[in-house]
């Protein structure tokens, strides 16, 4: 350990800590928010009685996501932004859920590309808004 004016360096430990909670804690808008602006890598697990599913971060941006029958690697960009606007569609709808967020997890598959999470949120947003207007009928 380097001399420090007579005091040694401590080693630096890296720490992982998993985020846990539930969506009326933290709603998943939110939580994808500090995700991409800590530029997180990681699997947020959403789970609820309505189904579960997983979203993949890679460095902040979403790279992967499971839910319902939609799971597995896709073949191309379009697939994969089709695929997380399907997947987040369907986990924002959740009304009582619980997620646990696990630093590093990435899919078993190989991930093609990345998703900005304002690109996500805003079509997750318009989604949500027609199916308020379609169940209000």
């Amino acid at each position: 350990m380097a001399d420090n004016g007579g005091v040694p360096k401590r080693p630096r430990y890296e720490v992982h800590v998993s985020l846990i909670g539930t969506v009326d804690t933290i709603p998943l808008n939110d939580l994808f928010e500090v995700l991409a602006g800590t530029g997180k890598t990681g699997a947020l697990h959403v789970r609820s009685e309505q189904g579960l599913g997983i979203v993949y971060f890679d460095g902040g941006k979403v790279c992967a996501g499971e839910a319902g029958h939609r799971s597995g690697p896709v073949d191309d960009r379009p697939a994969l932004v089709h695929r997380l606007f399907d997947v987040c569609f369907e986990l924002f709808r959740f009304e009582e859920a619980a997620f646990e967020f696990e630093v590093g997890v990435q899919p078993t598959w190989p991930a093609i590309d990345t998703v900005e999470v304002p690109e996500i949120l805003a079509e997750t947003a318009r989604r949500l808004a027609k199916w308020a207007e379609i169940r209000a009928t």
